[in-house]
């Protein structure tokens, strides 16, 4: 090979290593920017770095794929439905009055109480009733 090829070769070279460097900067960009400077994006979250946690999450999963566990998990999603469905239909509660989660968090935490409260008030009357009925 001349001196003249090898000096074309090594811009040729020289040219490609600065266009792959160009692309490895610019994906590295990419990756701090969704998974933050300094992180691979294969990180463990932070509920599963210690071998406890995870083995934690390993028991849960186990039970719940258990015939128990998944009917234990099933009521779970039924009971929460109801009490929803009772804010939005009997309560009224199509929409918060306020805006923002400062504001709306207190107005959220009122509605449940209450709900409560009158759940309490209801039973209350019925064990009256009872023990008046009883005698």
């Amino acid at each position: 090979m001349s001196h003249e090829r090898m000096l074309r070769a090594e811009k040729k070279l020289k040219k490609g290593i600065n266009a792959l460097m160009r692309r490895a900067q610019i994906l590295d960009a990419r990756e701090d920017q969704r998974y933050g400077k300094g992180k691979r994006g294969s990180e463990l979250p932070d509920g599963l770095r210690r071998p406890q946690d995870r083995m934690a999450r390993i028991r849960q999963a186990r039970e719940l794929r258990s015939k128990d566990g998944q009917a234990i998990n099933a009521l779970r999603k039924t009971i929460v439905e109801p009490v929803n469905a009772q804010f939005k239909g009997a309560r009224g509660l199509r929409s918060f009055q306020l805006r923002g989660m400062e504001k709306v968090d207190p107005e959220w935490h009122l509605i449940p109480a209450s709900h409560n409260l009158l759940k309490l008030l209801q039973y209350r009357r019925s064990q009256l009733a009872l023990v008046r009925a009883t005698g």
